[in-house]
């Protein structure tokens, strides 16, 4: 039995590095213009996780992998297909513990998004309610103070400057 669970354990860990690994390779096949090659390695990413994990399970791993392929869909053009996984990220973001390690990040950052995402299509009312939530969720009081929060608070100002301006589209 000890050696099943080691076993178990081994394997898992290699499932988290592989998903890691996974979301390394797509993040640095976008950087490159590689979009066909990164959105395949975030499909492959969010595959390995929900196939672990089980659909629907709250696993930031999944999360990661629906933001990631979102971000990259946008892109290529399939702006659908980039709200449709931007919205599936952040209803699975938002049942995290809301003292779970990285939770307020990964929250912040799916907002963001799909706020870019939202804004790209011209839904620009849902788009402004993500921000003024991340805003609000940046400045919860009992946040450290760190470098990773006010680059959350600044990016969430300027999102809501970029939707409140005359000029935004």
């Amino acid at each position: 039995m000890a050696q099943a669970r080691a076993q178990f354990a081994a394997s898992a860990r290699h499932r988290r590095l592989l998903v890691l690994s996974l979301h390394d390779l797509g993040n640095a096949l976008r950087r490159q213009g590689r979009l066909t090659e990164a959105l395949a390695a975030h499909e492959e990413a969010l595959e390995i996780s929900r196939t672990w994990h089980g659909k629907g399970i709250k696993d930031v791993h999944v999360v990661d992998s629906l933001v990631n392929l979102a971000r990259d869909l946008r892109p290529a053009g399939r702006l659908q297909e980039a709200r449709t996984r931007g919205h599936e990220a952040l209803t699975l973001a938002r049942t995290f513990p809301p003292l779970r390690f990285g939770h307020h990040d990964r929250l912040l950052t799916t907002l963001h998004e799909l706020g870019l995402t939202l804004r790209e299509i011209g839904d620009h009312h849902e788009a402004l309610e993500l921000a003024e939530e991340a805003l609000t969720i940046a400045r919860r009081p009992g946040q450290p103070d760190s470098s990773r929060r006010r680059s959350h608070l600044a990016r969430a100002v300027r999102d809501l400057q970029a939707l409140r301006s005359p000029t935004s589209p």
